[in-house]
């Protein structure tokens, strides 16, 4: 029998495999530093903490017989909209990619929907157009996509 688990947690509570196996395994990697957004966050926390004091993110934890096969995050977070900064809240995700397009970071997002962490009447920043349609789907209002200055790979 296959068993889904999704568990939220703040980003200052994961355990040490959880946080090797999305730094090595479920995070997106900038080409040009060989760092992404996720990947900086942890290394900042935990591989090599820098002392500087950060906000929370919560992070619904997805996994799949046992395995964790993927995140969803949101946290506090200022962008700009309309040449002006605005507060919003950031749907970031990534799900291995054997297993994309099942539906778990929609999951994974709704999950944090209803934990009371993700608001979906507030402004959602997302980093890729996948996750832009996640955050519409699981209803959320006024959605943008950031510029991130790299691609994704999307297999």
């Amino acid at each position: 029998m296959t068993a889904f688990d999704i568990k939220i947690v703040s980003i200052n509570e994961l355990n040490a495999d959880v946080v090797s196996t999305i730094y090595e395994r479920l995070c997106w990697r900038d080409y040009k530093s060989g760092i992404g957004s996720m990947r900086e966050e942890l290394l900042n926390r935990y591989i090599a903490p820098d002392g500087v004091e950060r906000g929370d993110m919560f992070i619904a934890l997805i996994c799949y017989n046992s395995l964790l096969v993927g995140w969803v995050g949101t946290r506090q977070w200022v962008e700009i909209m309309d040449g002006q900064p605005a507060s919003v809240q950031t749907l970031e995700c990534f799900t291995d990619p054997e297993l994309r397009r099942r539906g778990l970071a929609q999951l994974g997002a709704q999950a944090l929907v209803v934990a009371g962490v993700l608001k979906r009447d507030a402004p959602v920043a997302a980093y890729h157009p996948n996750a832009v349609q996640i955050a519409k789907n699981i209803g959320c209002n006024n959605v943008i996509l950031v510029n991130t200055g790299f691609e994704h790979e999307t297999s």
